[in-house]
């Protein structure tokens, strides 16, 4: 009987007599191990193997027990990152890095030394691009030379970065506009610090990380942590649609507001939510020109697209010019949302016929009687990037009265099969043409 004979520990000094036809296999690589167990079926043992490799792997840190070496995979390269065995080890032998580096963006402000750049990147919550020349690693007070940690092979293979700390919470805060009574703007403002600059000597407050603000506010105001700088009367603020926010009904209408109710008050005010006390206050003078005069009529549009919005679950992204179109189509889809109907003025009715009974009915039966046309059509129009289909369409005339009835009835007598005859209608009372629109699922 065939039997198995397997070593996995040795130099392959194997010598058989009388072997009997038995299968041999010498395995020298734990990898080679591992790959015999799997594929015999063996998942627990080469999962052992593995752990034993591991752990051994650990412990070839100069510093173990302090330290053990764990591998991470950089690209196709496996390194190894420096562990403490816990957090008192890490206190008393900590990591620490020597190096030398240049600063690769050169986006320096004119007299700004290296240490105003680093505050001003620091605010603007922007990581610095550097150029590592080298880089030493020290636990404790040793030096540790090893060709494959990780910071050894990112000195060649690696993007290196500065990247800032996080900055403190923001002030909470709401925007209100001072006339004869208070009118809050905006509700919600999250306000930081974003800029110092030292020539010229201010910093700039703003809301340009509160990311899901459709509007970016900002205050630029004379640096108020240096002696004998002055506050208020030199402060300038300004405000815009947040980029990922431009062509938004919502963001569109906001700052509208803002820039109508502005040109309206004689003063701003910042006021902290938590407190609900101002921080800051000033003077608006702002021009409201011809510019603005439309402005009513602009805000009272976005308001009707926003309420189409929310009704209808779209969303819709603005042109920059909006055509007569465009209009027409708003005008159906708030009759849709609010179920009401459109009425519009008519001079004439004119109707193609090739129905020889209804002919007959309309200038024997009905003469000059009053009638009721309706006509039923399904269309379908493209709003503002949102597609609008089966809308149903239904047109009503009442009180039309038929043209030359008796013009009609000498052609009935020479109509053949096939022929068409006009029909043209007058207003009787009234001269309105009713359309119902509805949005078919």
């Amino acid at each position: 009987m065939k039997k198995e004979i397997s070593q996995n520990e040795g130099v392959n000094q194997v010598a058989l007599i009388k072997s009997n036809d038995n299968q041999i296999n010498i395995i020298n690589s734990p990898i080679e191990y591992m790959s015999w167990l799997i594929k015999n079926g063996k998942l627990e043992e080469a999962v052992e193997v593995f752990t034993k490799v591991y752990n051994e792997a650990e412990k070839l840190h100069p510093l173990y027990p302090l330290y053990r070496y764990k591998p991470v995979e950089i690209g196709s390269k496996i390194v190894f990152e420096h562990h403490p065995a816990n957090e008192k080890v890490a206190q008393t032998h900590p990591l620490q890095y020597k190096g030398k580096f240049s600063i690769s963006d050169r986006d320096f402000n004119e007299g700004e030394t290296i240490g105003d750049y680093l505050t001003r990147k620091y605010f603007s919550q922007e990581k610095i691009s550097i150029d590592m020349k080298y880089i030493e690693t020290y636990i404790g007070d040793q030096f540790i030379e090893d060709k494959l940690s990780i910071e050894q092979n990112a000195l060649n293979d690696g993007k290196w970065f500065i990247l800032p700390r996080e900055l403190p919470p923001p002030i909470k805060a709401k925007l209100v506009l001072i006339e004869q009574t208070d009118r809050v703007i905006i509700d919600y403002l999250e306000l930081r610090i974003t800029e110092v600059n030292k020539n010229p000597n201010r910093i700039v407050i703003s809301n340009i990380n509160q990311e899901g603000s459709p509007i970016v506010l900002s205050l630029s105001i004379p640096n108020i942590f240096i002696k004998n700088s002055p506050v208020g009367s030199d402060s300038k603020f300004n405000i815009r649609i947040r980029e990922s926010f431009e062509g938004k009904v919502s963001a569109e209408k906001i700052f509208l507001e803002i820039m109508k109710y502005a040109g309206q008050s004689s003063k701003m005010s910042l006021i902290d939510l938590e407190s609900q006390k101002p921080f800051f206050t000033a003077g608006i003078n702002m021009d409201y020109s011809q510019e603005f005069q439309d402005m009513d009529y602009r805000i009272s549009l976005l308001s009707d697209l926003l309420q189409i919005e929310n009704t209808l679950d779209v969303q819709f992204q603005l042109p920059e010019m909006v055509v007569e179109e465009d209009f027409e189509n708003i005008e159906i889809l708030k009759a849709i949302i609010e179920g009401k109907t459109i009425e519009s003025k008519i001079e004439n009715v004119s109707v193609i016929l090739d129905n020889i009974k209804a002919l007959e009915k309309i200038v024997y039966n009905v003469d000059s009687r009053p009638i009721i046309i309706q006509e039923n059509e399904v269309k379908q129009f493209e709003l503002f990037g949102v597609e609008f289909e089966n809308i149903k369409v239904t047109h009503t005339i009442e009180n039309l009265v038929v043209k030359e009835p008796e013009r009609i009835k000498k052609k009935l007598k020479f109509f053949d099969d096939g022929e068409t005859v006009k029909v043209e209608f007058k207003p009787g009372t009234k001269n309105t043409v009713t359309t119902q629109y509805s949005l078919e699922s």
